[in-house]
């Protein structure tokens, strides 16, 4: 956190958060709504929202209201520049009676991951929130993960606030996008027309990942042994040999085509 540096407003001792990890568990739940429904049209007033959230977070309504009465909003919306990029949150929060994901999916598998991102891409395509509340079902856990078990962990999770369900949505857009860095072969950028990141939606073709996964349970090699056990196996070790197959199937349409 830092203090706001407006000679106007120093002795009001105002600070602010600087980066989506300071912001409070309250703030990423308003914020996450604000940003993952924003549209082109009304971006500019949901991030005069955001800005307000932000200052409002470690500060009483009170010490806020005079903040934005005595500084310019041009002043005040240059603090919240980190809010129009995508997000660095990798924690999930906890919800009572399940067992969250690890921090950046770590013990997640791939048939889990499955689920999830199809449900995630759903959400993003379409904006129905009944694919968000589906995405929550499919991320938390009782015990280890079985499909069987999805109604029931529904019960619990389709009655949290839909503030924290866009709260987990945006901490799993976060995760997905530090994936998608690291993994660049098996997700390769889809190309936009626009420069806001918060805007930018999937529109390409999805490829289930439960297709990727049957096809690399026929692999003749076998990598990751039987379709169980390739369902079975965590994200942080299916990717890589995933990229390995891609490679080793991309530089074998090379010396066929020389």
């Amino acid at each position: 956190m830092v203090a706001v540096l407006d000679k106007k407003i120093k002795y009001m001792n105002i600070k602010v958060a600087q980066n989506w990890s300071e912001l409070t568990d309250k703030q990423q739940q308003e914020i996450a709504y604000l940003y993952l429904t924003a549209t082109e049209d009304n971006f500019n007033e949901r991030f005069l929202q955001m800005v307000y959230i932000l200052f409002h977070g470690s500060n009483n309504i009170f010490k806020t209201y005079r903040l934005f009465k005595q500084v310019p909003i041009s002043k005040l919306i240059l603090y919240g520049k980190f809010l129009t990029g995508i997000p660095d949150l990798f924690s999930f929060p906890e919800v009572n009676h399940l067992r969250k994901p690890g921090d950046r999916l770590n013990d997640i598998t791939i048939q889990q991951f499955s689920v999830a991102d199809t449900l995630f891409f759903k959400w993003r395509d379409t904006g129905e929130e009944i694919y968000l509340r589906q995405l929550c079902a499919a991320l938390y856990r009782l015990g280890d993960f079985d499909k069987l078990k999805l109604p029931n962990v529904a019960t619990i999770t389709d009655n949290i606030s839909i503030n924290k369900m866009y709260q987990i949505g945006m901490v799993y857009l976060s995760v997905r996008n530090y994936i998608t860095n690291k993994f660049p072969k098996i997700f390769p950028k889809p190309k936009s027309n626009t420069d806001n990141e918060q805007l930018k939606t999937v529109k390409a073709k999805y490829t289930p990942f439960s297709k990727v996964i049957t096809a690399m349970a026929m692999d003749e090699r076998q990598p990751l042994g039987t379709l169980k056990e390739c369902s079975t196996t965590l994200i942080y070790d299916f990717f890589p040999t995933l990229e390995e197959s891609i490679v080793r199937t991309e530089n074998l349409e090379k010396q066929l085509k020389s």
